[in-house]
This record gives structure tokens, C-alpha cells and sequence, in this order.
């Protein structure tokens, strides 16, 4: 039986971030949603039946948002066991300590929380619901309703940040101890409130310095990927499906999928999506059956994400497609540059490497 992922998008959120252009919105008409995703999934009822389901992702928006029933009602649709990695997605200005009891009675087993900042000026800058007394006062109730794998997010790269308060946004989680950390820089997007503002952001070299600071305060954590640490066993499960290019498939508002070797993508905003279920079609909006040489330069960005690289010999005979001797002076180059490490087979960023990487990648592929 294949193994797959499944994602669910919970389209609902307190507020709308100042940098998010997520597909989100600040709308409570959570009944009728639920019942259109519950018909989504039935309709792949089927394609469920042939698979094992070994790591379900909750994300949105902000899944913590609506009542914790509908939560229960999707999962019950879901035929998986307690060796499933289940990861829902918090903020902690919507966190209760019957919503956590629930979430862990309905088999979650892990738990992301969207700290962004332990900085109050920074998360207010950002938009954010939250201060940082409720996060750590979330982060406390998780812990104590028995949660043994906790994920939070913070973010580099934001208005107003120095160098010396994302230290402090760093030693502040290390200190609670969570099982995993991701760190992702700000990328001020299209369509979202910064986009048409004026801000200021850290320069290159210091957000730079902020990308080696983190793996270097990290220390007790394993980097296993270019922005995230865990503790051993702990890494995301449902993400490396993504980097390792292995099945999920994804039900809700703008979720993708990927299943053999097509892509798959829902309709973006909730009147689409409602209209397509109503019909009794799947809400589909897009579906890319990539080539050859387009999973082949999937496989080596995602697989470069990754600190255990990619396996030259294993694409090559995947793809019939030889990476390093189309790239070789490149590559060689990389490597003698200390960007790049060549172990035999396996190609990978060294930590200098992945500050810069995607100029290198660009060069690459």
C-alpha cells in the first residue's frame, strides 16, 4: 500500500496578517465550509482506500480559529492510526485548554505554533493577534495537556528587527524547549498591506548574520533543513514529503496535491470551491503533468533544501539525466568555495552554502 500525506486547508483567520498572502480570510461561516470539505474528501474515498495515511497537516489560515468540532468531524472522515504523524497549526490568541484537550482526544499529535516574535513591537508591526505573554501562555497549556511534540515558528527579516532582538527572539524559545523550530525570513509579497508600505527592513548582510545566527544558538537542535531544527525523531514528517517529492494530497480552499507525477490545485477562494462541490466536482481548479526534466529540477531544489543533499547516482539513473557533468565547473567551483560539499554521490549546501543558495540553485538547474 503507497504512503501519503494528506493536507487540510482551514481557510479562516482572527485578522489578517500584514505580510500574509496565504488564502485566508476574516470570515466565520465555518458550518457550510465543513460540510464542503467533507464532501470533497468523500469524493476521494477510493483514491483513500489505497492508501496509508502517515501524516496529516492542518494548516490554514488559522485552523485554532473555528470550533474545535469541525476539526474532529474532518479527522473522523480519515482512516489513520496513532503512528500518524497529525500536526494542526495554532495562534495563540485563539488557544483553550479544552480546544488542546480535543485536538489530542481526536488523535493530534503534534502541535505548530505561530510565534513569529518574542518581541511585542514586532509581532504588533506584523500584525499579529498575539502578544508574546500569550504565546508563552499557549505554549503552557499545550505542554501540560500531555503534548510531547511542539513546533514554533519564528520569522527573520521583519520590520523594525535588529540583529540583537532576534537573538532574543532565539534564546527565548530555545529556553522553553521545544521538540522542533522553523525559521523562515520575511518575503514581503504581492497583494498583502507591507507590499505598499514603507518599511524598515534589516539590510542583506545583517539578515545575512541572522540566518547564521540561528543554527549557531540552535546548537543543541539538528538543522535538517535549510529553515528548520529539531530534536532527533522530531523532524516534520509531513514537510519532507514535500522536499523528498513523495505523494500528498491536499483537500480544502487552494490546497495542492501531488500524486504521481501531476500536480493538483483546489480553486482559491471559498465561493469557487463551494460552487464546484455543490455540483459534485472535484474542485479542481489546475492539473500540471510535469516532464521528465521538470521533476528532475523539482527533485534537486527540494532535495537541496535538505542537509543530507541529494544523491547524483540515484537521479542519474531516476532520469537518465547527469547533473554534475552538465554543471560540473560550476559545481566544482562551489564546492572549493566551501558553498558546497561533494561526499561521493551526495551533493548538499554547507551551512556557508545555504545563506546564498538560491543564486547557486539559479546556476544549477
Amino acid at each position: 500500500m503507497i504512503n501519503t500525506g494528506v493536507y487540510i486547508h482551514i481557510p479562516f483567520c482572527v485578522k489578517k496578517c500584514n505580510y500574509c498572502d496565504f488564502a485566508s480570510f476574516v470570515r466565520t461561516d465555518f458550518e457550510d465550509y465543513f460540510k464542503y470539505l467533507s464532501k470533497e474528501i468523500n469524493m476521494y474515498s477510493d483514491f483513500l482506500a489505497t492508501r496509508k495515511i502517515d501524516s496529516i497537516f492542518i494548516g490554514g489560515g488559522t485552523p485554532s480559529f473555528v470550533d474545535y468540532k469541525y476539526i474532529g468531524q474532518i479527522l473522523k472522515l480519515l482512516d489513520f492510526n496513532q503512528e500518524c504523524e497529525v500536526t494542526i497549526e495554532v495562534n495563540p490568541k485563539t488557544v483553550t485548554s479544552d480546544k488542546i484537550k480535543a485536538y489530542r482526544d481526536y488523535g493530534i499529535n503534534r502541535i505548530s505554533i505561530g510565534m513569529q516574535s518574542a518581541n511585542d513591537n514586532e509581532l504588533m508591526l506584523l500584525g499579529r493577534a498575539h502578544n508574546y505573554t500569550d504565546f508563552l501562555n499557549t505554549f503552557d497549556i499545550i505542554r501540560t495537556n500531555g503534548f510531547t511534540n511542539i513546533n514554533v515558528d519564528v520569522m527573520f527579516g521583519i520590520p523594525e528587527q535588529t540583529i540583537e532582538s532576534y537573538v532574543h527572539t532565539l534564546n527565548e524559545v530555545k529556553s522553553i524547549n521545544p521538540e522542533h523550530i522553523s525559521s523562515y525570513s520575511l518575503i514581503i509579497e504581492k497583494n498583502t498591506p507591507f507590499y505598499s508600505m514603507n518599511l524598515k527592513l534589516p539590510g542583506e548582510d545583517e539578515e545575512r548574520k541572522m540566518f547564521t545566527l540561528t543554527s549557531e544558538i540552535l546548537d543543541s537542535y539538528k538543522k535538517y533543513e535549510i529553515s528548520n531544527y529539531s530534536k532527533p525523531g522530531y523532524e516534520c514528517r509531513h514537510n519532507i514529503k514535500y522536499w523528498r517529492m513523495q505523494e500528498f494530497i491536499g483537500f480544502g480552499v487552494n490546497a495542492y496535491s501531488f500524486i504521481g507525477n501531476t500536480r493538483y490545485s483546489n480553486f482559491s477562494t471559498v465561493e469557487e470551491y463551494a460552487n464546484a462541490v455543490c455540483k459534485g466536482n472535484k474542485p479542481v481548479r489546475e492539473s500540471v503533468e510535469e516532464d521528465t526534466q521538470e521533476l528532475f529540477k523539482d527533485e534537486v531544489i527540494t532535495g537541496l533544501r535538505m542537509c543530507e543533499g541529494i544523491d547524483l547516482y540515484d537521479l542519474k539513473k531516476r532520469f537518465q539525466i547527469n547533473l554534475y557533468d552538465g554543471k560540473k565547473e560550476k559545481i566544482d567551483k562551489y564546492v572549493s568555495m566551501g558553498y558546497m560539499s561533494l561526499d561521493g554521490n551526495i551533493l548538499s549546501f554547507t551551512e556557508k552554502g545555504f545563506s546564498v543558495s538560491n543564486y547557486i540553485l539559479s546556476e544549477l538547474i
